[in-house]
């Protein structure tokens, strides 16, 4: 076998990987976030994966862990923590599932309210 069919197979590989993470992150913003971002929403933060999971259970109308189904959400977690960036790809998910989805963010200065809405509108631009 020669190199150019090895590192076509390479190719091809992760090219059917890609797919599946992509068909994967319909139905799990975990998975989504993941895909858009892996080296930061690694599984060994566990802090991002409730976050997601919550987010989700959000959107969907499920019960979150107490039972209760919320249809509003507030986050408090220290700074760095991935608060933005996590609900930045939360509402890119959202209208990729629904594109007549309504989504109101709030923050505490006109600034960040303005970069958030920015970061979604061309975090859903990308390919």
């Amino acid at each position: 076998m020669n190199d150019i069919s090895i590192r076509s197979k390479n190719e091809w590989y992760f090219l059917v990987l890609r797919e599946m993470s992509i068909r994967e992150s319909r139905d799990s913003f975990w998975r989504f976030c993941q895909t858009l971002a892996p080296e930061f929403y690694q599984n060994s933060r566990w802090h991002l994966r409730k976050t997601a999971d919550c987010l989700q259970a959000l959107y969907e109308g499920t019960p979150m862990p107490d039972g209760k189904v919320y249809r509003k959400l507030m986050m408090n977690s220290p700074p760095r923590h991935g608060k933005s960036r996590t609900l930045i790809n939360w509402c890119m998910w959202c209208y990729g599932k629904n594109i007549t989805n309504r989504i109101i963010t709030a923050s505490y200065g006109d600034d960040l309210a303005t970069d958030f809405s920015r970061y979604t509108r061309d975090g859903i631009r990308e390919e």
